[in-house]
């Protein structure tokens, strides 16, 4: 697989290393367990665990995926944050690239939100019915 470039990935914006204030709703809109890895120009993070994504309304009225990591895979993802910031990585979903976004600085969240302007069709797509 080529490395990620952020133009060839459409929607998703950015990651955020903190979770957003989401709305007062206690139920997620769609929610689903699926592999991911992450790909450095030098490196791929394959997770070991099955990520955990919920879509959940935001309190302006959009929606915001919020991303959960295992307590093993969170260790890995920051120490792969680490070695690759400044550098632009692809983030994939069932094995399609849905985010590139240049790493700042290591994340040490065992939870996150990909945010941007639109939700990734295939993204949603696996959300909805998984993998193919």
């Amino acid at each position: 697989m080529e490395p990620a470039t952020p133009s060839a990935v459409a929607g998703i914006a950015k990651i955020i290393a903190s979770v957003l204030a989401l709305s007062p709703s206690s139920e997620p809109l769609v929610g689903a367990s699926l592999p991911v890895q992450m790909e450095a120009q030098d490196e791929v993070l394959i997770m070991q665990n099955p990520v955990e994504f919920e879509i959940w309304e935001s309190e302006t009225g959009g929606e915001d995926v919020v991303v959960q990591l295992s307590e093993e895979d969170r260790a890995r993802f920051y120490e792969f944050t680490g070695q690759h910031i400044g550098e632009v990585v692809g983030f994939s979903v069932c094995g399609t690239v849905i985010i590139a976004p240049r790493i700042m600085e290591k994340i040490n969240a065992g939870g996150f939100v990909l945010s941007g302007p639109d939700n990734n069709e295939a993204l949603l797509g696996f959300l909805e019915h998984g993998c193919p």
